[in-house]
């Protein structure tokens, strides 16, 4: 929002709820520690997710914005601006990845573009569940 330059556009992420039901078979360690096949194991980790659902969400992010001297339109992949319960726009917890990866690396003049192409800075984010740091390259 602060990057952009001229009038802009930048797609809301609205979370949807999964069609998949809850299941207590989907809670890790759920074959262990004494609970019982089909108990689940508590695990602070996991404590407010009951499985993975099969179709992840897409936090994708179409952004556009229109200067007088350029015009800029992409694709953020890790998407931070949501719509929250009551309505109002929210920075969420992906920005740090968002700005890490694609504002501080991706868009960096002095990285040069094959790197900033081909190498991708990992930062706790919604799709490592906020649990992962490091780099990726591709070979």
């Amino acid at each position: 929002m602060a990057a952009t330059i001229g009038k802009g556009f930048r797609e809301i992420w609205r979370p949807k709820l999964s069609d998949r039901p809850l299941s207590t078979r989907d809670l890790p360690g759920r074959h262990g520690f004494g609970l019982g096949r089909d108990r689940g194991q508590w695990s602070d980790a996991y404590s407010s997710q009951f499985g993975k659902d099969p179709q992840p969400q897409d936090i994708t992010s179409l952004h556009f914005a229109v200067a007088p001297d350029r015009v800029n339109v992409h694709i953020d992949e890790t998407g931070f601006v949501f719509e929250g319960v009551d309505g109002a726009l929210t920075v969420g917890p992906n920005f740090v990845h968002h700005a890490g990866n694609e504002l501080f690396w991706k868009s960096n003049k002095h990285i040069p573009q094959w790197a900033a192409e081909h190498i991708d800075l990992i930062l706790p984010n919604s799709a490592n569940d906020f649990s992962r740091v490091g780099i990726s390259v591709d070979m």
